[in-house]
């Protein structure tokens, strides 16, 4: 009798072992490149409790496991899903709703579409703020009637806020001048002026301190506003096939956010929260310590410094003076403080990240971090350095030397390839961009597109910059350097795989396969075996996180 009870339970066990080992659901019909070491594409794959099972052909998966959740690729490309390296989730899911950045717009005409569009749907009395208008990009008609009357054309009910790219200047339209009861009467404070015309009327242009009245006057958007902005921000984050964000722009505040809504299941998206050097919230987390993998959807374990700044507004740190208006070449931030964040990060096993544009700048980071690196004899500290924009041979021999992982930024190198000979000498063109050698010297590199104060967040379209080194809108232009271009799967790895690494999770995620978390994206075009513009109008038709499908194109 002992022993049947022992067979009826050995029988029994094995049943509910083999229920256990079942999945969730199983995706098959598919061309899903898993981006492992050899590059395999497989067939099928099944996914319990987020992760991937088992993979193989479809016969295989379809026989092995008899389930009602399945899910026809339809012999459509799947891939792993994409980290952005570089982006800012909240202030993205912001600028959806009120607030927007104009980089790059360089016409009236382009500027009164965008916020057309963007305040057609508001409340009255609502407001709306623009950053980053750089007005050197318009024409001198243009830039003669920028004021409160080409804006009030647009609209007489809702507050329009437009703040230059250097903060010297902020226009407004005539909304904003009655919300704020400022009138030709109102006195231009010390160091300021309120632009009056010939007939001493306002013109809604505000320049230094006389900024404040309308800076300082904006109302700040409420805890609610941002919480639901942020869900609508993750949505559209979906479209693009972006499963993940290195959010650079992280504060204690935004950490508390994210927690609130994966704690209510609201949290689409991962985030891996890198927080700002010189903030107090980097302090507190020290004494906290990392968040590693909340409920799976957020970690904070990293912390980024800024170098220098963009090329455009002569702000990057380079060997040689820019030819008009020569600057000091003066970094935003010393060595001693870069010395000082970076050993508390390493300290306190936080992962160090710097932003660096200029080719001195660049030669400056590289002594600094040998000189911690090195002392501190640290193996596994995955630095990141962001941007790299110009670098030398000896500069890429440091990058190997010290295993430091490149950061790149695809669409603004693009860009300042075109204004280096306007600023600087043009033979700086040969040390721009040199994407193929960084990963050769390095082993792998990422890229970010610095949503949203950069134009473009589509992945596909940083990987057309990538892979073809030149802009959508031309086929004619020179790039320099052009076998520094990278393969349509490095381009790939450098937004999963690499990616994923970076943030110290390569065994859970960046590729397809086994015991790894099945992030994934079903695109509607096969990119390769088609011509390189496919990158350009290809659609993600479902992003999956965890196994399941968040996003689905709707035609």
């Amino acid at each position: 009798m002992k022993f049947k009870y022992l067979l009826f339970a050995l029988i029994l066990g094995l049943i509910l072992s083999s229920c256990g080992r079942n999945p969730d659901v199983i995706f098959i019909n598919g061309k899903i490149h898993t981006l492992d070491e050899n590059n395999s594409v497989v067939e099928a794959l099944a996914v319990r409790n987020g992760k991937i099972i088992d993979i193989g052909t479809t016969q295989y998966i379809s026989e092995k496991y008899k389930i009602s959740n399945v899910i026809n690729l339809d012999n459509k490309v799947v891939l792993p899903g994409f980290i952005d390296c570089d982006g800012s989730l909240i202030e993205f899911s912001k600028s959806l709703a009120y607030t927007v950045y104009l980089n790059n717009i360089k016409t009236n005409s382009a500027l009164i579409n965008i916020i057309s569009e963007k305040v057609k749907d508001l409340k009255d009395d609502s407001w709306m703020v623009f950053y980053n208008l750089n007005m050197e990009n318009f024409s001198d008609n243009d830039k003669a009637i920028l004021g409160k009357g080409l804006f009030d054309e647009i609209s007489s009910k809702n507050n329009i806020v437009i703040i230059d790219s250097l903060k010297s200047y902020v226009i407004t339209n005539s909304k904003v001048l009655e919300t704020l009861r400022i009138s030709k009467q109102t006195q231009s404070p010390e160091n300021g002026e309120i632009e009056l015309d010939e007939k001493g009327e306002l013109t809604g242009v505000f320049f230094g301190e006389a900024q404040k009245l309308i800076s300082e006057k904006i109302p700040e958007l409420t805890d609610m506003q941002v919480y639901d902005a942020v869900i609508k921000g993750t949505n559209e984050l979906l479209k693009y096939g972006i499963t993940e964000v290195q959010d650079r722009t992280i504060s204690k505040e935004g950490v508390d956010l994210l927690k609130q809504l994966v704690d209510s299941n609201k949290m689409k998206i991962k985030v891996y929260g890198v927080l700002t050097g010189d903030d107090i919230a980097f302090d507190e987390f020290l004494r906290k310590g990392i968040i590693e993998d909340y409920k799976g959807m957020l970690t904070v374990r990293s912390v980024c410094l800024d170098y220098d700044g963009a090329l455009e507004i002569q702000a990057a740190v380079m060997r040689n003076e820019y030819k008009n208006d020569p600057k000091t070449n003066i970094p935003y931030i010393d060595s001693v403080k870069i010395e000082e964040i970076l050993n508390k990060a390493i300290d306190n096993n936080f992962q160090f990240r710097i932003k660096v544009i200029g080719d001195k700048g660049l030669n400056s980071i590289l002594n600094i971090l040998s000189k911690v690196l090195n002392s501190k004899n640290t193996e596994n500290h995955r630095t990141v350095v962001e941007y790299v924009e110009f670098a030398t041979i000896s500069d890429l021999e440091k990058f190997r030397e010290l295993n430091l992982i490149p950061s790149i930024r695809p669409e603004t190198i693009l860009d300042d390839i075109e204004i280096v000979p306007q600023l600087i000498p043009p033979d700086n063109l040969r040390n721009i961009g040199l994407w193929k050698s960084l990963l050769q010297y390095s082993g792998k590199i990422i890229t970010g597109s610095g949503f949203p104060f950069y134009n473009q967040i589509n992945p596909f379209i940083q990987i057309y910059y990538l892979t073809q080194r030149k802009q959508i809108d031309t086929s004619t232009q020179e790039i320099p350097n052009p076998e520094q271009k990278l393969t349509l799967i490095e381009a790939l790895k450098s937004y999963t795989v690499w990616a994923a690494y970076s943030e110290f999770e390569e065994n859970l995620k960046g590729s397809l396969e086994v015991d790894k978390i099945a992030d994934m994206i079903v695109i509607s075009d096969d990119i390769f075996n088609s011509l390189p513009d496919v990158l350009l109008k290809v659609k993600v038709l479902k992003t999956i996180i965890n196994g399941e499908i968040m996003y689905e194109y709707m035609k």
